[in-house]
């Protein structure tokens, strides 16, 4: 878990903040980031294992983000979480994205959101970071 380095992209700081620290009390380095601009950046810059994204990200919204990264053939295999607001059903997310690998609510319980990150590590195995 320690090696995996997880980005969270979120213009909420209280989201970003949240999970943050709940990512790296489970031993995970975690980085962040305000919007898609600066996501796509870090992406580019370094590493990453896996994307948390919340579907709500003002500008280039979060959805426009997956998809991107989907397009892109260095970066296609990034697995992606989505964060979705309280309101959001998974079907309505999912269908809105393509690739999308799974779903979380921002008001979900701090054990759903490990179960989600390990749950899909598992299910893409131990591949190594997707490097640009």
């Amino acid at each position: 878990v320690a090696s995996r380095r997880l980005l969270v992209v979120a213009d909420d700081a209280q989201v970003r903040e949240t999970l943050g620290r709940l990512l790296a009390l489970e031993g995970y380095r975690v980085e962040m980031a305000e919007d898609a601009c600066d996501a796509l950046t870090s992406i580019l810059v370094g590493p990453s294992d896996m994307l948390l994204v919340d579907s709500g990200l003002s500008g280039i919204g979060g959805p426009e983000l997956c998809r991107r990264i989907r397009h892109n053939p260095l970066l296609r295999e990034l697995p992606i979480i989505m964060i979705a607001g309280p309101g959001a059903t998974g079907d309505e997310i999912k269908g809105s994205v393509d690739g999308v690998d799974g779903l979380i609510s921002k008001s979900c319980a701090p054990e759903t959101i490990r179960a989600a990150i390990r749950e899909l590590f598992a299910r893409r195995g131990s591949a190594a970071s997707v490097r640009p």
